[in-house]
Formats: C-alpha cells, structure tokens, sequence
C-alpha cells in the first residue's frame, strides 16, 4: 500500500487518473481503467499493474522511473495474497522529519515575498526572516511596521482584500498581522514551509499551500476568526508555488512544481480542473475578476492565458528566463511577472483569443530590475508594481516608471 502512496498516486487519484485509472480504493483498482482491471486478486500475473511495471514494458509505469525488482515483487507479494487494502495507508500524513533548521547566514536576506495592498498604498516585504511593512505613499518615514518572529526565510504574503490583515508564511507556521490593533497570532502548521497564500475574498478564510521537501503539496483552509483548521487535502505531487481565489470565493487556484495548475471549487474542495502545458515548474497562477479565466507561469518561459471551463489554452506568451512570479491587476487590465532573467514585465491587451496564439499577442512593457527577480504584486488598479530579488532588492514602479529601489 505505501508503495501506491508513494509511486501511483501522484498520477492515478480520483483528480488525475490519466488512462482513467484511480488507485485510491480497492473497488477502483478492480474496475481499472481504459485497459480493464488494474489487479486481479490472487493472480499477479494477470493484473495489468504487474505487466506495466516490468523492464522494458510498454507502456510502462512509472513513465519516467523503473521500480526495483525488490518493489516489484512486493507488489506481487500483495496481489497473490488477494491485495488486502488499508485505506488509512493512503490517506494519513507522513510524519514530519525532525527539525533540523539552523540561523540564517549573515546578511543573507533574499526578498522571495512581496506584497500591495488592493489600494497600493501598503507594500509588505518578506526579507530574510523579517516582514518588513512600509507606506509607500509617505514622503518621510516610509518604513512603519516590522514583524518578527519567523525561524526561516519568509516564503509568502497575502493581503486580506480590505488591507487590514496580512498572512505570512515560513517553516512550519503562518503569522497573522492586524493592521488596526497591531497585534499578532501564529498558527503552527504540520510540517515543510508555507510557501503560497491567498485570502478568501471576505476576509474569513485563509488558504495555505505546504509541503516539505520533496513531498506532496497541501492544502489548509484556516477560519481567520478563530484559527481553526476547517480543511486540507493533498493537492499536487510537489510543492505548492501559488494559490489565487476567485472574487466570488467559490474558485481556488493552485500552482505547482508537478507542472501542473488546478482549478478547485470551494467549499466543496472537487478538482474542477487541470491546466495542463507546462514544461517545467508552474511558480505562478492567477484568475480574473470573474474567475472564467486563469493565467500561469513557469520555469519553461512561458505565461498561458486559460479558459477555465474548458481548460483551453487561449493565449501564450514566451519570455527570455523562467518565470518566477505572476500579478493580475483585479480590473483584468495588466499582467505582471517576476523572471529569472533579472526583468519584470508587464502585459496589457492579454485578451483571450479561440486557439493557441504565438508570442507577442500581449503588449509588452519591461520595467526593469537586476539579478534573479523572485516574486511580483500589482495594485488592484494595475498603477503599482512591486517585485523583489535573490539579492535583497525591492524594485517598485508606478505607471511603468521605477519610483523606488532599496534593500529592507
């Protein structure tokens, strides 16, 4: 049974199943799918999973890996002893490994979260360890709050629609700020680093993509009022980069290092979705304003434009480095990114178009930046910009023209 957990799941669950193959319970795997029963109990020979998992077979499971003859006569071990199946070896976590984290290095402070407020007048920045909170629209004394209190490099920040809350998310906990009491709370998280956020669009939910290192990416859906955990789900194969929420809150989007992007519909936590083209790690993913469309972005240099009801690919776009970060302005009216290649960009007349369009549909602006640019924001009315770098740089635009740069 771990072995399914471990070497099936990530491509035959009740979201994915490609070949129309779940091994999620045992009456799933009897039913099999496009190529008939997947075991057949007492007869490994006979069962489809043993044939595709031989040396040379074809096709052959797992498409880009070999078991070992040690995993695979455990498989036939179990079969021929009638495939007797524990549920509970699917479905629980795995436990955390020990912790074993240590400080910073010194002067180590790479920026790989900002954040502005819908209004664009708060920008928060994840700078090493430390959220650091300035009033971008000050003359003097910009800099107006900083929070302490994560053990690592800050991974994510969300603002609440309204402003008046900020999550951040680092090693195994989220921190939760308000802005009119100044106070804040810490939520410990089961295990890995907290690296997307996203806040429901009223304020009362907050979502929190997870994973440890080299495990899958989940899901928590915490209740802001109170900080109970309402939901979680294993949600992608590797780690969650990005998680967005349609403005009505009945659609969340998740982007992650498995190449995929999902639609899922909420509360209801059904796979409505999957985004599949990418070639590489889907580090970003936004939806519009009436959540019929999303956008993602990759490691392989490409920004996709979706229709989500269809899961067509209407627009794409290509760039000179692997994209990082992805912004939608809540008006639909620019896109932004945050690339490898050290520039951030802009999108406007990123309209939707029948069939897959080349590179240059979109009119491009580059803003500009230096070294590896990690993650991007825009104001709700897409004036402001905001990304930061590998190197501790804030970069910060107004209308396309950099009004400021500077390391927290």
């Amino acid at each position: 049974m771990s072995l399914i957990k471990t070497r099936c799941l990530a491509c035959h669950s009740e979201e994915k199943s490609k070949g129309g193959l779940a091994l999620t319970s045992r009456q799933a795997a009897l039913r099999g799918g496009d190529d008939g029963p997947a075991i057949r109990p007492g007869n490994a020979a006979a069962s489809r999973l043993i044939q595709v998992i031989q040396p040379g077979s074809e096709p052959h499971m797992p498409p880009k890996d070999q078991l070992t003859p040690r995993a695979i006569r455990d498989f036939e071990d179990w079969i021929n002893a009638g495939a007797v199946w524990d549920a509970s070896l699917l479905t629980e976590r795995d436990a955390p490994p020990p912790e074993q984290l240590g400080t910073l290095p010194p002067g180590y402070a790479p920026v790989l979260a900002v954040a502005l407020t819908p209004d664009g007048r708060k920008l928060a920045v994840g700078s090493g360890q430390r959220v650091v909170i300035y009033d971008i629209l000050a003359e003097t004394n910009r800099h107006r709050v900083t929070l302490e209190g994560h053990r690592d490099a800050v991974q994510s920040l969300a603002w609440s629609t309204n402003g008046q809350r900020l999550a951040s998310g680092g090693y195994r906990h989220v921190m939760l700020w308000d802005a009119q009491s100044n106070a804040t709370q810490q939520w410990p998280t089961p295990a890995g680093r907290v690296t997307a956020l996203a806040f429901a669009p009223d304020g009362g939910t907050l979502f929190a993509g997870e994973s440890a290192s080299g495990g899958a990416g989940w899901i928590r859906a915490w209740r802001v009022q109170d900080a109970a955990r309402v939901a979680e789900w294993s949600a992608h194969g590797d780690s969650i980069y990005s998680l967005a929420v349609s403005r009505d809150g009945q659609r969340l989007a998740s982007a992650g290092g498995d190449r995929l992007a999902k639609i899922w519909q909420w509360p209801s936590r059904r796979l409505e979705g999957l985004l599949e083209g990418h070639g590489g790690a889907v580090y970003g993913v936004v939806l519009s304003r009436d959540g019929l469309k999303a956008a993602t972005a990759g490691a392989d240099k490409l920004v996709m434009l979706w229709d989500v009801s269809t899961r067509l690919k209407l627009t794409q776009i290509t760039n000179t480095g692997g994209v990082t970060a992805l912004g939608w302005s809540a008006d639909d009216t620019l896109l932004a990114t945050a690339s490898e290649d050290g520039v951030a960009r802009t999108f406007t007349n990123f309209t939707s178009h029948s069939g897959e369009q080349s590179s240059g549909t979109a009119t491009e602006r580059r803003l500009g930046g230096a070294g590896a640019l990690l993650t991007v924001s825009v104001s709700a009315d897409g004036k402001r910009v905001a990304s930061g770098a590998h190197d501790g740089t804030v970069w910060l635009w107004n209308e396309g023209k950099l009004i400021s740069k500077w390391k927290p």
